[in-house]
């Protein structure tokens, strides 16, 4: 921000900020996602399926925002 902005406030800094997080992916995968997985046995098994999704949730998409401010 300009230093008349800053002024204004009465602060000496000032950031605003943003970012997301799994918000698309570029694939011929036709499932949710191609990074998601599946245990074949029960809760202690820990042999995976690599890009099977039967019944999984697909990843979150995360959208955070930020503010600095220094007086």
């Amino acid at each position: 921000f300009g230093q008349n902005v800053l002024e204004k406030l009465d602060i000496s800094g000032l950031r605003i900020y943003g970012n997301l997080k799994n918000w698309f992916t570029i694939t011929n995968y036709s499932g949710y996602s191609p990074e998601v997985n599946r245990s074949l046995g029960g809760v202690d098994s820990v042999a995976l399926t690599q890009g099977v999704d039967y019944g999984t949730y697909p990843q979150a998409k995360t959208f955070s925002i930020g503010l600095n401010v220094e007086f």
